[in-house]
């Protein structure tokens, strides 16, 4: 496959829409990119919801007459293609969870960890 690179963005509209889904997820539909744009279109996810998404992608050369752009773009040339990728989610704070890690965090704090 050689010369990958990793690229992150944060707004999965600027993905192809076929390309991501033509990744094998396994059989869950909600790591599918039509499940995964609704979070973020409806506010489920996001930073006033305290949970930015993040999707990490990892792209190789694409050779001649391979598509790009997000998921209304119209075909061009691109360099690259999507092998793999990965929804991931920043959360800056431990509202939402079933188990508080308060303990957690005050330790920390209290060694100097930020």
């Amino acid at each position: 496959m050689g010369d990958l690179t990793v690229r992150v963005v944060e707004d999965l509209g600027s993905v192809n829409a076929a390309a991501w889904d033509a990744l094998d997820h396994g059989p869950s539909p909600f790591t599918e990119h039509g499940f995964l744009r609704a979070l973020e279109r409806s506010g489920s996810v996001g930073a006033e919801a305290g949970w930015q998404p993040v999707y990490v992608l990892v792209e190789a050369p694409a050779g001649p007459g391979a598509a790009a752009g997000g998921e209304g773009a119209s075909a061009q040339a691109d360099p690259r293609r999507l092998v793999g990728a990965v929804a991931a989610y920043i959360k800056p704070h431990s509202y939402g969870e079933y188990i508080f890690d308060w303990s957690w965090a005050r330790g920390a704090r209290q060694a100097g960890i930020r």
